[in-house]
């Protein structure tokens, strides 16, 4: 037996005792939050955006959901990673996996929701304190409505060698998935992290559609270090809003790189703020789209201290009718002289229908800066396409040898090496869709 949904929706009236029913485990400092929040998802309108067509009803309902042991035989693997493994369908813990000696330097890997039991001196203080869903309904609703996710505690000074593997299942007879988790990195700590969100083939029917509001949340102390990697993989059935934001202090840093390959409609937010001096961000974002995929994807830097430092590259490829906006937004906000900033979008479109839209902008109110941006979006090169048929290679294999070689200069970069293989893995699963 798998996971199966309420019949009964979630209204504002019967909001608090499905709260009750639903997270009876979480402690009550935490169920306040939530019904909180979704008195926050009730009163705040739909989202909108000028690029991208949404329609109302799908995140106007939420239903329940029911527990149940989740199949042996569901086809979810695990990886192999001497840093530590977390896998989750929806609220289910699946394995967890923890070295030992990791355990004793005071690292905790385990889900949320038992984080949140177990730790509250280290999750309260932080959880929703880095993303805002008192203004923004998708937040609002994982805010309230969030089933389990990751929770990475690492303690001051410790280094964690090996990657540490978070893996989200979406089992397809569940029209909600909403994980949330968070990552809290001590001073002088670092760790790699791959975030991976798919589906979970069960046998069941798929629902029509599926409504998915993930978030993830960070905060870095002073001198810490972040490799965070993660693919989103969910069917074409979803519309995800997706949420990652960081908080980073003193001479901190965060890599971002992130693959978004999955989901009908995603609208996507990624916002760092360098709240310190000497704080870095540096994000890479690649995303592809076949059939009818709409991304729209927003990729924000703030600089609040001086002598920040941001970099922000989005390469995308668009096949078939699809669709994609990449928004890069950097603001040097008043005080934060001596800041760096340089941005890049491209996006390459395979067909006629597909169309990209690359936005850029410099938002500055400080003096002594250096800010950049570039943008392009554009149609594969005919000519290129041409010259290499004319060399006996075929139509399919030379348009694959262009995507690989604009895809190449930033997938290759990736510092994460099992997850730069498996972008180039979807990268090629797309191209031959």
């Amino acid at each position: 037996m798998a996971l199966s949904s309420q019949t009964l929706t979630v209204t504002p009236e019967n909001v608090a005792n499905h709260l009750r029913d639903q997270f009876a485990s979480d402690p009550e400092w935490l169920l306040a939050r939530r019904r909180e929040a979704m008195a926050a998802y009730f009163a705040l309108p739909v989202p909108t955006r000028e690029r991208t067509a949404f329609n109302a009803d799908r995140s106007g309902a939420i239903t329940g959901f029911e527990s149940a042991p989740v199949p042996a035989d569901l086809p979810l693997p695990v990886p192999e990673t001497r840093g530590g493994v977390l896998s989750m369908a929806h609220d289910r813990v699946l394995v967890t996996r923890q070295p030992a000696a990791l355990a004793r330097e005071g690292v905790i890997l385990t889900d949320l929701r038992s984080a949140c039991r177990m730790q509250p001196e280290l999750v309260a203080p932080h959880l929703g304190s880095v993303i805002d869903a008192a203004h923004d309904k998708s937040q609002a609703l994982n805010a309230g409505w969030w089933h389990n996710g990751g929770f990475l505690y690492v303690p001051a000074g410790v280094r964690v060698a090996d990657p540490v593997i978070w893996l989200h299942y979406h089992l397809p007879d569940q029209p909600g998935f909403f994980p949330r988790s968070l990552i809290v990195l001590e001073e002088d700590s670092e760790v790699v992290l791959i975030d991976y969100y798919s589906e979970g083939e069960n046998g069941s029917a798929p629902v029509s559609r599926t409504l998915a509001a993930m978030t993830v949340e960070v905060k870095l102390g002073s001198g810490a270090r972040l490799h965070y990697g993660s693919i989103e993989q969910l069917s074409e059935t979803t519309d995800a809003f997706v949420h990652r934001s960081a908080l980073a202090g003193a001479h901190s840093a965060i890599f971002w790189n992130v693959g978004v390959f999955g989901a009908g409609v995603e609208i996507s937010r990624q916002s760092t703020r360098l709240v310190e001096p000497g704080a870095e961000n540096h994000s890479v974002s690649v995303f592809f789209g076949s059939g009818r995929q709409h991304h729209d994807i927003d990729v924000v830097s703030i600089h609040d201290a001086p002598h920040t430092v941001s970099t922000m590259v989005g390469k995308g490829v668009m096949k078939g009718r699809a669709q994609s906006v990449f928004t890069g937004i950097t603001e040097i906000r008043r005080g934060a002289r001596g800041s760096n900033a340089r941005q890049r979008e491209q996006t390459l479109m395979l067909s006629d229908d597909a169309r990209a839209d690359a936005i850029p902008s410099l938002l500055i109110d400080e003096n002594d800066v250096f800010a950049a941006h570039s943008a392009s979006a554009g149609p594969i090169d005919q000519a290129a396409l041409f010259y290499l048929m004319a060399r006996g290679l075929s139509e399919e294999a030379a348009v694959r040898m262009i995507v690989q070689g604009f895809l190449a200069p930033v997938i290759d970069n990736i510092s994460i090496d099992d997850l730069r293989q498996q972008v180039w893995v979807a990268v090629e699963r797309k191209v031959s869709e």
